[in-house]
């Protein structure tokens, strides 16, 4: 969630341990500021070390507490209602059905296209911003054209976008109040790159029945999740996402390397076809 070089300081770095080890030097002080012996510090089930510790509770949850205020008004941590108070106050509206983390995205290029109309992050977070059905897109131009290219990827399992919903970003895009007057803009659908996934898998001896089928979903979620233009889908990622509990080992056949993609391409994956090769 959060892009962040450093935590802010405000959100604090919380210690049961250190709260009591203060707390218990502080009552010290105090029996020793009044002449008074204090030497069961160590015996955990004496009164005092049990009340400090009760207050230790209390503190930490007050202290929780200010830490997720905190964090409600950072954009990188602010979630729900809190994230929407903060779109809000920049002029940026969640849109239907709108995710947290695509939601924060449009926000985020919403301050950076504001410096100055016309860049990238400008006609992308307009091109977001046009209909919540559009996943992600990429601004660029090819060679010295002066055309503006948009390229639009849908929030679909293969990234698909119909001429519908080009026709009515390409729309919105022009709209004189989001298009510069000098600028041209052309909206297409990102290219798609299908990926088949084979594979041979073995199972731990208690795997359960449906663990091949359960393993082929968890890669198709996982990329889903994943899935963005100019985004390369590795071997390692396919082995991960197979390796569910059941599953003991995987032996990737298909991709035979990574696949990668151009800023303008979004990879989709096809049929997983998985071998069951033995138990171990």
């Amino acid at each position: 969630m959060a892009e962040l070089n450093s935590k802010p300081e405000i959100i604090e770095e919380l210690s049961a341990t250190a709260l009591l080890e203060r707390k218990k030097a502080l009552l010290q002080s105090l029996y020793d500021k009044n002449g008074l012996p204090f030497n069961v510090s160590a015996i955990a089930y004496d009164p005092a070390n049990i009340q400090l510790e009760v207050s230790v509770f209390d503190e930490l949850l007050l202290r929780a507490r200010i830490n997720d205020a905190a964090r409600a008004t950072l954009l990188a941590f602010a979630t729900g209602s809190n994230l929407d108070a903060l779109g809000d106050f920049h002029g940026v509206l969640r849109l239907p059905n709108e995710t947290d983390e695509a939601y924060r995205r449009r926000i985020r290029l919403f301050v950076s296209g504001a410096r100055g109309g016309g860049t990238a992050d400008y006609y992308r977070y307009h091109a977001l911003s046009a209909n919540s059905a559009v996943k992600d897109a990429i601004v660029y131009r090819q060679g010295k054209s002066p055309i503006i290219y948009i390229a639009v990827f849908g929030d679909t399992a293969d990234g698909s976008v119909g001429e519908q919903l080009l026709a009515d970003i390409a729309a919105y895009m022009r709209d004189p109040k989001i298009c510069m007057t000098s600028d041209t803009l052309e909206i297409v659908s990102a290219v798609r790159i299908f990926v088949p996934v084979k594979a041979e898998i073995w199972l731990y001896q208690a795997a359960q029945a449906n663990a091949s089928e359960r393993a082929a979903a968890n890669l198709r979620s996982r990329w889903q999740d994943r899935q963005a233009l100019g985004r390369p889908l590795t071997q390692s990622f396919i082995i991960s996402s197979l390796m569910i509990d059941d599953v003991a080992r995987v032996h990737l056949q298909v991709p035979a390397e990574d696949i990668e993609a151009a800023p303008n391409e979004a990879i989709a994956i096809t049929d997983i076809e998985l071998t069951l090769r033995g138990y171990e």
